[in-house]
């Protein structure tokens, strides 16, 4: 096959791996992918090891909980929905396995989510309660800048490990201009949701 060939052949594969998807469905993917990583991401950050780490376990310690605060009603509910699902599925498959580690003791994750009714005071409060109130050692994020980026200056403040998503990288960035230092995004950035966007066309 010549290097033409090899390279149509490789466009087309390229072509056919990447899904016609709607927006709605980007972000049900966005917020399933942060769910499945975030439990290990997050409790790594706070020296915590995963569900299937080694050494065994010797005993079972109290639950961890983990919270979010989320936007399940008011104009960005759609993203709230799907990040509901996306983050109990991955603390139940978390807790099915055991739970997660920290040294020798296993522990089951409890997961705690407030409705910020789409509001960025509230969501903003609701950090600072699930952290001193609540008791979380690590939080998850809602969706849209308007709502992560009062989140996560909440979670800074109490140094305290977030991780959200639906939030271009951009936006989040300079949210912050010091620079974040317990929070992360992990999503696109402005020009890489574009350039999706095009492609998608």
């Amino acid at each position: 096959m010549s290097k033409a060939e090899m390279s149509k052949a490789e466009m087309s594969r390229d072509k056919m791996s990447r899904p016609n998807m709607s927006r709605a469905s980007r972000r049900r993917v966005a917020a399933l992918a942060v769910a499945a990583l975030a439990p290990s991401a997050l409790l790594a950050s706070i020296g915590v090891a995963g569900a299937g780490a080694a050494p065994s376990p010797r005993a079972t310690g109290s639950p961890i909980t983990i919270g979010a605060s989320i936007s399940e009603t008011g104009p960005l509910a759609s993203f709230g929905t799907d990040q509901k699902a996306a983050y109990g599925l991955a603390i139940d498959q978390v807790n099915a396995a055991g739970g997660l580690l920290v040294g020798r003791v296993r522990h089951k994750v409890n997961l705690v989510l407030l409705d910020n009714q789409s509001s960025p005071t509230t969501a903003s409060q609701q950090v600072r309660d699930l952290v001193l109130k609540d008791g979380a050692v690590a939080l998850l994020g809602a969706g849209t800048p308007p709502i992560t980026v009062p989140e996560a200056l909440a979670a800074d403040q109490l140094k305290v490990p977030y991780l959200t998503t639906n939030t271009p990288t951009g936006a989040f960035d300079a949210g912050n201009k010091s620079g974040w230092k317990f929070s992360w995004d992990m999503f696109f950035s402005e020009p890489e949701q574009a350039h999706g966007i095009i492609a998608a066309v």
